[in-house]
């Protein structure tokens, strides 16, 4: 009989969405993709440390401007604006040229893993270290995978691939990021269907 948690697992997986990243990848050993952290593995991407400060840093504003702004609505409101001016501030920090000229991919994406179009077969079974810095915000996350399926046809490669070893942080990310893009997919279809009927 399915346990709850196995239940909740499908569930993350069934919910999939279309969404469009920096993405980078590479594969590692097995000792690698077990053992070791992937910020520590990616020492040429973003200062992973100096993100997760930030966003941790953002959430705790986040919380003190709620408090302030039912106390004097208008201060919460200027504290606001400035914040949102700081974000614009770290998010082209964050973005390094090299990288805010690196073309979107599309990835098919959900909590339990991915699938994308690669430049290379690769073998059921492969570890890859897998960067993916969501935008507009150019959040970076850094995870591990397992080549689960490599579909290959001319020179394009389907691969799909399921997360390994994920941390409740970036796991908790990867739904966020889901859950708006869910939400933005919505707001799209309504204004579309807004604009048939018109028509």
């Amino acid at each position: 009989m399915p346990t709850e948690s196995s239940i909740q697992n499908e569930q993350r997986e069934f919910f999939r969405v279309n969404h469009d990243v920096l993405f980078d990848y590479k594969i590692v050993d097995a000792d690698t993709a077990n053992d070791a952290d992937p910020a520590e593995v990616d020492t040429d991407g973003f200062n992973i440390q100096l993100a997760r400060e930030l966003r941790k840093l953002d959430r705790e504003i986040s919380q003190a401007f709620q408090i302030i702004a039912k106390k004097d609505a208008l201060l919460g409101e200027a504290l606001t604006k400035l914040n949102q001016k700081i974000d614009k501030l770290t998010q082209y920090h964050l973005s390094s040229n090299e990288q805010r000229n690196q073309e979107k991919t599309r990835i098919n994406l959900s909590e339990g893993g991915v699938a994308f179009r690669g430049s290379r077969a690769m073998y059921k079974g492969n570890y890859l270290l897998l960067r993916l810095v969501f935008l507009p915000s150019y959040l970076p996350v850094l995870l591990f995978a397992r080549v689960v399926r490599c579909e290959s046809k001319d020179s394009e490669h389907h691969i799909a691939a399921r997360f390994h070893r994920v941390s409740p942080a970036v796991q908790q990310e990867l739904a966020r990021q889901i859950l708006k893009a869910q939400a933005l997919n919505r707001k799209r279809a309504t204004k579309e269907e807004t604009r048939q009927n018109e028509n």
